[in-house]
């Protein structure tokens, strides 16, 4: 039951889902919510009407249409001529949208947080007990010994600390995102910095990055794949660009792997990727919620 501490949880009608079965449930059974579907088009639009008198609270508004418009620029023109209310967009769209008469730019603190997945460091048993077959130490932030004590642990902890302080996260913060937002040094954790260890904070220092690699016996860096994990994030794909650059200026070969997220999505839940991925996610009513998504027993 821990997701019901996520953003993503539905309670849904099990007399209904049974009568209609899993594949027609996906898209059309009785929520809680206060809108009902009215119709849908996969990749184009979601129609809903309000629920009057919802046990909750009533929407404002009768009617809401969720398009799906890939292009910024079709977007932007949509809010322009008045055909849509609100809309994703880019940080550099900004001024554009503050010109339109009657617009009004609205921020969250704490929407959303970004971070890296590192994979290949998969360590102990599956859920029927049997070892992980892709853990890879031939990946030099891997350690083949699971001891956290051991020499080649601390190696490898030297190679990922020499990744982390090599990101100048305050640079990305003022041009990528245009100020709209923080530098976090754990995801997961926002809105819950003052609980967070005084050790996970890693200051950009490349000069001390490259003495670490060269420590870790990479003084020539090594290679690495990093995959932007698209999943609607404004600035995601150049913030995950910017790691790259990065890690390129100490050394480390970076391959960007550029696909889709339902298309890396299965080789990461079965840990056979081996690389890095830049990865958004929404808030953490606690941080234990998102640390839960990387034991077996979650």
């Amino acid at each position: 039951m821990r997701h019901l501490g996520g953003l993503s949880t539905s309670i849904v009608s099990k007399k209904q889902s049974e009568e209609l079965g899993a594949k027609e449930a996906s898209v059309d059974i009785a929520m809680t919510g206060p809108w009902e579907i009215q119709d849908h088009s996969s990749g184009e639009y979601w129609k809903f009407s309000a629920v009057e008198d919802h046990w909750r609270q009533t929407p404002y508004f009768a009617e809401l249409v969720l398009w799906t418009i890939p292009e910024e620029s079709a977007r932007l023109a949509g809010f322009q001529t008045g055909n849509l209310d609100t809309f994703q967009m880019a940080f550099d769209t900004i001024p554009t949208v503050e010109a339109v008469e009657g617009a009004v730019i609205v921020g969250w603190p704490n929407a959303g947080q970004a971070g890296l997945n590192i994979y290949g460091q998969t360590y102990g048993t599956d859920k029927e007990g049997n070892p992980y077959d892709k853990l890879d130490c031939n990946n030099a932030w891997v350690s083949c010994d699971d001891d956290p004590n051991s020499e080649e642990w601390a190696t490898a902890v030297k190679v990922k600390r020499a990744m982390a302080i090599s990101i100048d996260r305050q640079e990305i913060v003022d041009t990528i995102l245009s100020g709209y937002g923080a530098p976090q040094a754990m995801r997961d954790w926002m809105g819950h910095e003052g609980l967070a260890l005084p050790r996970w904070k890693f200051d950009f220092d490349p000069d001390t990055a490259k003495a670490l690699l060269t420590e870790a016996g990479y003084p020539d860096g090594f290679a690495i794949t990093l995959t932007p994990a698209i999943r609607g994030a404004p600035g995601e794909t150049e913030a995950c660009e910017a790691v790259a650059q990065y890690w390129e200026a100490i050394g480390i070969d970076v391959k960007i792997q550029n696909v889709p997220y339902a298309t890396i999505r299965p080789s990461l839940i079965t840990r056979q990727y081996q690389g890095v991925t830049c990865h958004t996610v929404g808030a953490r009513l606690n941080p234990i919620i998102g640390a839960s998504n990387y034991v077996k027993k979650s």
